[in-house]
C-alpha cells in the first residue's frame, strides 16, 4: 500500500456535482475541463499501480474500493458539462407545467399527509423547479381548507400563511368545506378575504347542530368576489349544485349589426361590492332557492343587478311543461331581488321552445328591456310562420318595458359549466327580425347557437 498514492477526492466544484440540474457559468467551464484532465491523469496512475497488486495483498479490497470511488469522482465532474445542463430555463418551465396535476394548489383538506404536499413536493424535484414554483403565484394562490385532518386549533398553521405569502398579492381561489365548525370566526386574520375572487363551498356530509359555518360572513368579507360554486360532496367527486359569476360592471349595449344581434360591452365602474351582472349555472331549478345561504347571497349582494344569465345544466325533462314550471317558479322567487333587472338571459340547452316562457307579466320585473332565450332546435313540425303568429299574439301579454327579445335555437348538449352565444353569421344560421306591437323587436336565430366555453 505504501507504493500507491490515493487520489484527493475533494473538489472546488462540489456544489455543481451535488445538484445535477445546475448549469455552470461559462466563465468556469474551462477551469472544470482542466480539473477533469488532471484527475484523469491521477486516475491513470492509480489504475497502473493497482494492476500491479495481488489479490492476496492486505490492502487490495481497500484500494479497489478507492479506485471505484475515484472513477465515479471523475465521471461526476464530466457530467457537470453535460448537454442536459445547457437546457434553457424556458424548457424546464415547460416540463414543469406539463408535470403539474390537473387540479393544482395546496390541499389542506387532504385526508392523508402525502396528499397535502401539493406544490412543495413538485418544487423539491430540483433547483430549477423550485425557482419556477416559487415564482408561479397561481400555484400558491389556489388552496383548499377542510376538517379532514386539521381542527381549528391548527388553522393558523405556518404552511397556510406561507402559501398566501408566496401568492404575492395575487387573487386567491379558495375551496372551503362547510363542515368546519365556527369557521371563520375561530381563525381570525388567517385568510385575506378581500383577495378571494373564486370561492367554492363544499356542502359537508356532516350535519350536526354544533357546526356553525358562517357563509354569509365570508361572502360579506369577499369584496372582490367573482365566482361562487356551491357543491355537494360525495366519495367520488363534488357534484355541482350552483355556480355564480359576478361582474362588477354596468351593462351597456352597442348595436354592431342592429338587424341581427345586440352585442354587449361591459364598462367597469371601479371597486364596488355590488355586482351589476350575474351568471348563475344551476343544476336544480326547483330547489335552488331553498338554501338560506343562497337566498341571503342574492338578497345581500344582488339587489342592484342589471343583467342576469340563468344557465340550466339539468337533464331536460321529457315533460317540457314540467321544466317550464320549474323555471317560472325559480324566476318568480328571484323577482324579489330583481327589481332593477334590465336584461335576462335564459339558457335551456336541449329544451323545446314553449311560447309561455315569454309571459313574465306575473313577475315583478318592471325595468326589463331585453330578454334572450337559448333553447334546443325548433321542432320540425313547428312552422316559422306559426311561430311568428304565436309571438304576435303574445306581444300584448309581455312586460310593457320589454323592447327586444332574442330567441336562439340550437342543438347543444348540456354540460357543466357552459356558456352560449348566438352566431347569426354562421353559414347554417338563418335570422328573422319581427317588429311586433308596441315597438317590440323579436330576433329569431335558427340553428345558430354555439358553445363558447373554450373560446
Amino acid at each position: 500500500m505504501s507504493a500507491i498514492v490515493e487520489m484527493d477526492l475533494t473538489s472546488p466544484y462540489e456544489a455543481l456535482v451535488r445538484d445535477p440540474f445546475l448549469c455552470p457559468d461559462d466563465s468556469i467551464k474551462d477551469d472544470i475541463r482542466r480539473f477533469i484532465v488532471e484527475q484523469e491523469a491521477n486516475l491513470f496512475k492509480l489504475d497502473c499501480s493497482f494492476s500491479q497488486m495481488s489479490a492476496c495483498d492486505d490492502d487490495f479490497k481497500h484500494i479497489m474500493k478507492h479506485k471505484d470511488n475515484a472513477h465515479m469522482f471523475v465521471e461526476y465532474h464530466k457530467a457537470i458539462l453535460s448537454v442536459k445542463r445547457q437546457l434553457p430555463f424556458e424548457i424546464w418551465r415547460r416540463i414543469f407545467n406539463l408535470c403539474l396535476p390537473h387540479e393544482w394548489g395546496v390541499d389542506f383538506a387532504a385526508t392523508h399527509a402525502q396528499e397535502e404536499l401539493g406544490p412543495w413536493a413538485i418544487a423539491a424535484v430540483c433547483s430549477h423547479w423550485r425557482d419556477i414554483a416559487l415564482n408561479m403565484t397561481e400555484l400558491w394562490s389556489t388552496f383548499k381548507i377542510g376538517p379532514a385532518r386539521y381542527d381549528l386549533a391548527r388553522f393558523d398553521r405556518r404552511p397556510i400563511a406561507l402559501s398566501i405569502e408566496r401568492a404575492r398579492g395575487a387573487p386567491l381561489s379558495l375551496r372551503l368545506d362547510s363542515g368546519m365548525s365556527h369557521f371563520p370566526h375561530r381563525a381570525p386574520g388567517l385568510i385575506p378575504w378581500e383577495r378571494v375572487q373564486n370561492l367554492t363551498i363544499v356542502r359537508s356530509p356532516i350535519h350536526a347542530p354544533r357546526i356553525k359555518f358562517d357563509l354569509q360572513y365570508i361572502l360579506g368579507q369577499c369584496t372582490e368576489l367573482r365566482t361562487v360554486d356551491i357543491c355537494r360532496h360525495n366519495k367520488e367527486s363534488d357534484t355541482q349544485l350552483m355556480q355564480f359569476h359576478f361582474y362588477d360592471h354596468i351593462v351597456q349595449e352597442m348595436s354592431m349589426r342592429p338587424e341581427l344581434l345586440t352585442f354587449m360591452l361591459f364598462k367597469p365602474i371601479g371597486a364596488t361590492t355590488v355586482p351589476r351582472a350575474l351568471r348563475m349555472t344551476i343544476r336544480q331549478l326547483d330547489s335552488v332557492l331553498t338554501s338560506d345561504d343562497i337566498r341571503g347571497l342574492l338578497w345581500n349582494r344582488c339587489r342592484k343587478l342589471e343583467r342576469l344569465q340563468v344557465h340550466s345544466i339539468a337533464t331536460p325533462h321529457p315533460d317540457t311543461q314540467m321544466h317550464l314550471k320549474d323555471l317560472q317558479s325559480f324566476l318568480e322567487q328571484c323577482s324579489t331581488f330583481l327589481s332593477n333587472l334590465q336584461q335576462l338571459d335564459i339558457h335551456l340547452p336541449g329544451v323545446s321552445f314553449q311560447g309561455e316562457i315569454l309571459e313574465f307579466q306575473q313577475f315583478r320585473l318592471p325595468k326589463l328591456k331585453t330578454l334572450r332565450l337559448f333553447c334546443g332546435r325548433l321542432p320540425a313540425i313547428v312552422q316559422r310562420s306559426e311561430l311568428s303568429r304565436q309571438l304576435q299574439s303574445l306581444s300584448c301579454r309581455l312586460l310593457p318595458e320589454l323592447t327586444r327579445v332574442v330567441l336562439c335555437f340550437g342543438d347543444i348538449k348540456t354540460k357543466t359549466p357552459q356558456e352560449m352565444e348566438p352566431i347569426p353569421n354562421d353559414k347554417e344560421s338563418q335570422v328573422e327580425v319581427l317588429q311586433l306591437k308596441n315597438g317590440l323587436e323579436v330576433i329569431l336565430i335558427f340553428n345558430g347557437a354555439r358553445d363558447t366555453t373554450n373560446s
